[in-house]
């Protein structure tokens, strides 16, 4: 079955009038990291549409872990051979998700040409524009996409009909545990998809999913300070299955990072067999954590200095992700080969 793929990363800039507007020159570019910690449901609602509106999100913690965003250059990614059409990759990572989402992003839009992870590759036939340009208060759009692709798993074929629509819904100000924020936008995009799935064993049966996402933006960025969304989740006749996810931005983002560097970080050895080390050269570490391909974190230690050991004993060989986070709120990423 596909996973549903959002991206969230969009930079804003601030007009004259004081009104947020987003537009191509503020989309993401490769080389753009962002982090968002990712907090307990309980109670969270994304709360009034309209002007003036005052959110408050302060008792949001950081229990579930982080979600990493990275942008990347299409060629630089694992499957560019299967979206030449695409500019921009995003490489999304948290404790439960790994995968890419390929974009081409123009003059008026931003348009998902597919998406992949360990498992399929999919490329849409008719891709999903997921943001028009310009995007102020008020503006809205809605549109159709679809795909087909034999699932590698069961080896059934699988038929995509989606739509989606996109409404700049709101402006006010939320509260965070980062802080107080005026003057934000809130885009409220929802997505409701249709997949049939063929099988040779059990016949046809569809798949419902919808999704509805709420992010808020504040000017001058170019990430949402403040990620809510919800699922909703029907296979054939049986039960819904509903999820939530929250997440808010502290600190800092890391902007313009040199692709498959890190521009204050040196890990060694690589390939690492018993341990890596971790030097900063300008900045004080805060946290080191470690996850699998899968998107599970198998180890994170809180540092508080310029550097760091990771002992690997017990990890089995393989490539893992090093996500290092610093005192500013700032995060950086690397792939670490375990021998």
């Amino acid at each position: 079955m596909k996973r549903i793929i959002f991206s969230c990363g969009i930079l804003l800039s601030f007009s004259l009038a004081a009104q947020i507007t987003l537009t191509q020159s503020d989309f993401p570019v490769a080389g753009d990291v962002f982090t968002l910690h990712l907090s307990d449901t309980t109670g969270v609602q994304p709360g009034n549409a309209g002007t003036g509106i005052n959110w408050n999100f302060v008792s949001s913690d950081s229990s579930v872990g982080t979600m990493v965003d990275s942008f990347k250059t299409v060629m630089n990614t694992p499957y560019s051979a299967s979206y030449p059409q695409a500019n921009l990759a995003l490489h999304e990572i948290s404790p439960t998700v790994n995968y890419f989402v390929y974009f081409n992003v123009n003059a008026s839009s931003a348009d998902r040409v597919g998406n992949a992870d360990l498992i399929n590759v999919i490329t849409y036939t008719n891709p999903a524009t997921q943001y028009i340009f310009p995007i102020t208060y008020g503006t809205n759009s809605s549109d159709t996409y679809s795909a087909s692709y034999v699932d590698a798993n069961s080896g059934s074929t699988v038929h995509v009909h989606g739509s989606g629509t996109m409404n700049a819904d709101a402006t006010g100000t939320i509260v965070l545990p980062s802080g107080t924020y005026n003057n934000v936008l809130r885009v409220h995009y929802t997505r409701t998809e249709h997949d049939t799935i063929f099988t040779v064993a059990n016949g046809n049966f569809p798949v419902t999913v919808t999704e509805s996402f709420y992010l808020w933006y504040q000017a001058g960025e170019y990430y949402p300070i403040f990620h809510l969304q919800m699922v909703t989740n029907q296979v054939a006749s049986g039960p819904v299955t509903h999820k939530k996810v929250v997440g808010w931005r502290a600190g800092n983002l890391s902007a313009g990072i040199m692709e498959n560097t890190l521009s204050t970080v040196r890990v060694y050895p690589i390939p690492a067999t018993d341990k890596i080390f971790i030097e900063a050269t300008d900045h004080l570490i805060k946290t080191v954590s470690l996850f699998d391909l899968g998107g599970k974190a198998v180890q994170t230690a809180n540092v508080q200095g310029a550097n760091s050991e990771m002992r690997l004993d017990g990890l089995g060989a393989g490539t893992y992700f090093l996500v290092v986070t610093f005192s500013d709120g700032k995060t950086e990423t690397q792939l670490i080969q375990h021998n």
